[in-house]
């Protein structure tokens, strides 16, 4: 692909649009969201999908979801408009439309692994007394 109206084509086809705007996509997958947006680097077109995770205030244990990211094939955890999110970045000129379809796949797929852990994490938090005293002794104010 080489312009962004053939990488709106391919992703209108694959996925249903929540809302389009000038170089800039928010996709539904499901539950989970995919901001796509044309963007510039090294002077040429690239493109980034931005999957939203939770707010930046409800994330229970950011080393965790940092270790989490280690282990992820694509995609780096990012704060946007303190949203934690996962982003993946791409060049369009040599992107196929495979390559696109599973690029978007599996951002939404391990924000939503990575949300339900937090979730989970969260919910042990609340729910156990002793959990709680230990992580004030052991996590910096």
């Amino acid at each position: 692909m080489r312009r962004w109206d053939e990488v709106r084509e391919v992703l209108r086809d694959e996925f249903a649009v929540e809302e389009a705007g000038d170089g800039r996509l928010v996709l539904s997958l499901g539950d989970q969201p995919v901001v796509v947006e044309l963007a510039t680097a090294f002077g040429e077109p690239w493109l980034t999908a931005v999957a939203p995770i939770l707010p930046e205030g409800e994330l229970v244990r950011p080393r965790s979801a940092l270790e989490s990211s280690s282990s992820l094939a694509s995609g780096v955890l990012c704060v946007r408009d303190g949203v934690l999110g996962l982003r993946w970045t791409g060049a369009l000129r040599p992107l196929t439309r495979a390559a696109l379809d599973r690029a978007v796949r599996a951002i939404a797929r391990e924000a939503t692994r990575l949300r339900e852990i937090e979730e989970q994490l969260s919910h042990r938090r609340r729910s156990t007394f002793s959990w709680i005293k230990l992580e004030r002794r052991l996590l910096p104010a």
